[in-house]
């Protein structure tokens, strides 16, 4: 039983192997090991992404277990919201060519909900500033350099709860 380890760039880092001679093992418990051995690689995997991308935000774009594997599809995101790296397994699922990278939008690979690009922007702004003056919107508005109405008059624009 063996399984594969790619590492960041989607290159064949290593493979796992548990080779057994033993005529006493089951199919069932052949399954298992060979299961486990494909789960170990996996988090290998994710494992050497997030070293080699530790300064980048990593985003789960979703789970490959719907296609039958469970290969971790994370995105590394720089912070400009950029798309630097994926998981082989991101790449094969989502069609994602590394000449891209850095080049790439995180929204265009994961969707938005309908807003234009300053629109999320906006949002996601106006958001970080609340989160951090913990709720405070005369604070948040004073961080972004505005006008607490001219906050609320933004905030009610994009639909936001404040």
């Amino acid at each position: 039983m063996g399984a594969p380890v790619f590492g960041a760039s989607g290159e064949l880092a290593g493979v796992i192997d548990v080779s057994s001679a033993r005529d006493d093992m089951s199919e069932a418990y052949a399954r298992f090991i060979a299961l486990t051995v494909q789960d170990a690689a996996h988090r290998i995997e994710a494992d050497l992404f997030r070293d080699t991308f530790s300064g980048a935000r990593i985003v789960s774009a979703a789970s490959d277990e719907a296609a039958g594997g469970g290969a971790m599809m994370l995105l590394a995101v720089n912070r400009d919201d950029l798309v630097i790296g994926a998981t082989r397994a991101a790449r094969k699922r989502l069609g994602l060519d590394p000449d891209q990278f850095g080049r790439l939008p995180a929204a265009d690979v994961l969707g938005s909900a309908g807003e234009t690009g300053l629109q999320a922007a906006q949002r996601a702004e106006m958001t970080r500033a609340l989160m951090r003056s913990g709720g405070n919107v005369s604070a948040a508005a004073r961080d972004l350099g505005i006008s607490r109405a001219t906050f609320y008059r933004k905030a009610a624009s994009l639909g936001l709860d404040v």
